[in-house]
């Protein structure tokens, strides 16, 4: 036995064993790139859920919606502003039937006063009297009751009076707040809010402009992802050619082997690993390549993101971020208007039932009027038959009857100021605080509307600003590890070079030139056999080039279509 068959089995072991560390680190290498290419799709698929949540804010319907919201505004502001000059108008009615009527009430309250104090007369002197005193008694007794009775009913009616103008004052006071608040705050902000309508617009469309462009950029990425994915499949066909080098080189190191087709079968392992390396450190340059570029374009895709979404609001959106603080300025506003008006229906309502009190008594004021008239009539038939003593009473009972036509007159007109103030009370009460309360309500819900639209929209972009900062450093180091992972195996393909070197040892001499075997021997099939082993068309080139001519039709050997994308990305 000569010396190198000796030392062969131990040499075809150690030769096998170098390329065992390649075959793991190969198929350790690529799984791991793919785990980090996998993240990065991940994140990549985030930031799409993402563009589509601004898009949904900023696209064609959102902002045909914040037109019409703007433009809504204006018209909601012109009649918010006519609806207070109406407003303000029927108050100042009520406040001038108010005083109307309480200088009639202050004449009624002085007549019935001179009443009393005529009736006080009337009995000094029907006590006077030396004839006819239970007549006068009687006369001076009714007068008094009547009097007093008036007396007390008047006293209501001042009160309910001094209440109807208290409660006017209360409702001057909330008018004065109410118009200041919609004069000094809330139509000067609706004002500004259409001025503001054309540059927030144009923010808007910046923005959008900004979001749609970032958006290619990413699918780019994304595009860019998924092919390299694609090209990451050179690590399973690399297992596979690496497999197949193995299978040459046990085929190889058969004892039963003869030299010659030893001498062939390492030739052709060699020649197999020097493509398999070839290929593999040319795919594995352009999968770098490509990473290190995507790396750069996520990079850079991240910081104009950044750009948009968090300092962009604060640039692009300087009139959207007014809008919105005017909008909710108008609706604290309204807020406030809403209060008043609540305040002045209610000192409306309570001015009818001071109203509805005064009404009341002036049934009985009538009662009273008619019985002091006829009273009167029956003192001037006690004072006829008084002769000259009963004269002094005579005038009294004129001067009563003379009254009694002014408190009659004074209630007269008194009933017409009390059926126009409570038209006006009324009218304040419930169609005017309505109408403009209604008013105050539209213009409300559409703030609450344009203000829901904006805040959302600064919400979502700052959101998306986060997003991209949490995801663009995930994605980039995603991208970075895979690079970096096949970077390492690419520099560490040690183990091929180790393994090409033993079976340089184990070859035979360089003047030995091995034959293809002849067809038909053992040797022949042995060679066919291991050609129908390969995977890949570049491998059946390299084995016909080593070998000779290939064992079977080319056209029988045309390589099955490449996978699509959609295959195996998704």
């Amino acid at each position: 036995m000569t010396a190198l068959a000796q030392t062969m089995p131990h040499t075809a072991e150690a030769t096998l064993r170098a390329l065992a560390p390649t075959l793991r680190d190969t198929e350790a290498a690529f799984s791991s790139a793919g785990a980090s290419l996998g993240t990065a799709v991940s994140d990549l698929n985030t930031l799409r859920n993402s563009f589509g949540r601004l898009d949904a804010l900023l696209g064609p319907d959102q902002t045909a919606h914040f037109q019409h919201l703007t433009s809504e505004t204006g018209r909601q502001t012109l009649l918010l502003r006519e609806g207070f000059e109406r407003f303000l108008q029927h108050s100042q009615d009520l406040r001038g039937a108010v005083g109307t009527m309480q200088s009639e009430v202050s004449e009624l309250v002085a007549t019935i006063r001179t009443i009393s104090i005529v009736t006080l007369h009337a009995r000094i002197l029907g006590n006077a009297l030396s004839s006819n005193r239970q007549r006068v008694e009687t006369f001076t007794l009714g007068l008094t009751g009547l009097a007093a009775e008036a007396t007390r009913i008047v006293e209501e009616v001042e009160d309910a009076m001094a209440g109807i103008v208290a409660r006017a004052d209360v409702m001057d006071t909330e008018a004065l707040s109410l118009a200041r608040e919609l004069g000094g705050a809330v139509q000067p902000a609706l004002a500004e809010i259409g001025t503001l309508s054309t540059a927030a617009e144009e923010d808007r469309l910046r923005l959008a402009e900004g979001n749609s462009a970032l958006a290619a950029r990413m699918e780019t990425i994304f595009s860019e992802v998924a092919q390299i994915i694609l090209s990451l499949q050179v690590g399973d066909a690399t297992r596979q050619r690496l497999e197949h080098v193995q299978a040459v080189t046990a085929a190889a190191m058969d004892e039963g082997r003869s030299a010659g087709l030893r001498a062939l079968l390492l030739d052709l392992a060699d020649a197999l690993a020097a493509g398999t390396q070839d290929r593999l450190t040319a795919e594995l340059a352009a999968v770098s390549g490509r990473l290190l570029t995507v790396e750069d374009a996520a990079t850079s895709a991240i910081s104009t993101a950044r750009t948009l979404y968090l300092d962009g609001p604060g640039q692009n959106m300087v009139a959207i971020g007014a809008m919105a603080r005017r909008a909710a300025q108008v609706g604290q506003g309204l807020q406030r208007c809403s209060g008043h008006l609540k305040v002045m229906s209610a000192q409306a309502q309570q001015i009818g039932r001071h109203l509805d009190l005064i009404r009341s008594h002036e049934i009985r004021m009538r009662r009273i009027e008619d019985q002091v008239r006829l009273l009167g009539l029956n003192a001037v038939i006690v004072c006829a038959k008084l002769g000259q003593e009963g004269r002094a009473l005579q005038e009294v009972s004129r001067q009563l009857r003379e009254l009694t036509r002014l408190s009659g007159a004074v209630f007269a007109r008194l009933h017409l100021r009390l059926e126009e103030t409570e038209r006006w009370a009324a009218a304040i009460g419930t169609d005017a605080v309505a109408n403009l309360a209604q008013d105050l309500d539209h213009v409300a819900a559409g703030m609450n509307s344009l203000r829901t639209l904006l805040t959302s929209t600064d919400s979502a972009l700052r959101d998306s600003g986060t997003m991209f900062g949490q995801t663009g450093r995930s994605l980039a180091t995603a991208l970075a590890s895979g690079a970096a992972t096949l970077g390492r195996y690419s520099r560490n393909l040690s183990g091929l070079a180790s393994f090409r070197a033993q079976l340089k040892r184990l070859g035979p001499q360089p003047d030995f030139a091995p034959q293809p075997p002849e067809v038909g021997t053992a040797d022949h099939d042995i060679v066919a056999s291991l050609r129908m082993i390969y995977t890949m068309p570049e491998e059946r080139q390299i084995h016909d080039r080593v070998v000779g001519a290939p064992a079977q039709p080319a056209a029988a050997e045309a390589p099955a279509a490449a996978p699509a994308i959609d295959d195996i990305f998704f």
